[in-house]
């Protein structure tokens, strides 16, 4: 017998295959799970309604926002941001791109997902293919893009590799606090626009259960063991309150020092406070900072009119979204 939850789920690509192999509903359905596994059915019926909306969206005036079409498709903005770029499919071949404009973009799946997300609410997709940024709208050329990972954004606007760039604040404050604690000039930047979408807060957490004397305001990290992807702003803050604490590289997962590495407590960037609750940590006072995705230049660089127009173009809808 064929599971019936399965075939409601299953219902949508049972009829695209029933077309194309011009065969019953029952040897559609059986092709169908010889292919794929049940949990995976749902998830590629969902994408199905995403690329629908996505194609209405784009239909009716160029421009999409990954946030409304998660919402009205019930799903995550990560998997809109997967099914994005399978539109492309309905557009012309992308002409190669010229070198007048050179954007640079972070490598790090979340930040670019949420660079594409600017992007394709401002009228524009990434053509991974050419590496290109199209506008939908037809209004400019392509225009080249390189991908770097977040800390190798400043350098490489620095280099001359590229002319502008989109980074989070808190890549920005890290690689400037480098700088000053290697004895050199940060570099300076010229923020064009500043996206508050997605945005996160830093931030020290702690477990809820602690051993010992607990630790329950930013004093208390005296002479404790901090995890962290951001040591130098880690330092920076500490020092500047009088705190002295053993701060540590932590790569990926920071969240999950106290319970791995026996860190007391660890800084990290907060979205929806999700990470949190799953490692049984909570916030340890104020936020250090608010974040938010800019677009910039070096301070003093030339202008250019394809720069300022991208620039103009670049737009999101809600400016600021809260976080949990």
């Amino acid at each position: 017998m064929i599971d019936i939850q399965l075939e409601n789920d299953a219902v949508k690509l049972r009829n695209m295959l029933r077309a194309g192999l011009n065969q019953s509903d029952e040897a559609a359905l059986q092709f169908i799970y010889g292919l794929f596994s049940k949990p995976e059915i749902p998830e590629l019926d969902k994408r199905l309604d995403v690329k629908a909306v996505l194609e209405r969206s784009l239909a009716s005036d160029g421009s999409v926002s990954f946030r409304s079409v998660a919402k009205e498709c019930g799903c995550s903005e990560e998997l809109v941001a997967r099914v994005w770029p399978a539109i492309r499919d309905q557009y012309p071949p992308t002409p190669a791109p010229s070198d007048k404009l050179i954007i640079v973009i972070p490598q790090e799946a979340r930040p670019r997902r949420l660079v594409e997300s600017i992007l394709a609410e401002s009228g524009f997709r990434i053509d991974s293919q050419v590496a290109a940024i199209v506008d939908i709208k037809n209004g400019m050329p392509p225009i080249a893009y390189r991908e770097k990972r977040g800390r190798e954004v400043p350098v490489s606007l620095k280099a001359g590799i590229a002319h502008a760039g989109f980074l989070g604040n808190d890549k920005v404050i890290e690689v400037q606090d480098e700088a000053r604690q290697n004895g050199n000039d940060p570099i300076e930047f010229d923020m064009k626009k500043r996206f508050r979408v997605n945005a996160f807060r830093m931030c020290f957490a702690v477990p809820k259960e602690q051993k010992g004397t607990p630790i329950r305001e930013i004093a208390d990290l005296q002479g404790k063991e901090i995890g962290t992807t951001y040591v130098s702003t880690a330092r920076q803050f500490l020092a500047m309150r009088g705190i002295t604490a053993r701060v540590s590289y932590v790569s990926g997962k920071v969240e999950e020092s106290c319970r791995d590495f026996g860190k007391d407590a660890v800084m990290d960037i907060v979205e929806t406070g999700s990470s949190l609750r799953k490692n049984n940590l909570v916030v340890l006072g104020e936020p250090l900072y608010a974040g938010y995705t800019g677009f910039m230049t070096l301070k003093g660089a030339p202008r250019s009119t394809m720069l300022d127009q991208l620039t103009e173009r670049l737009q999101v809808q809600e400016m600021e979204r809260l976080v949990a």
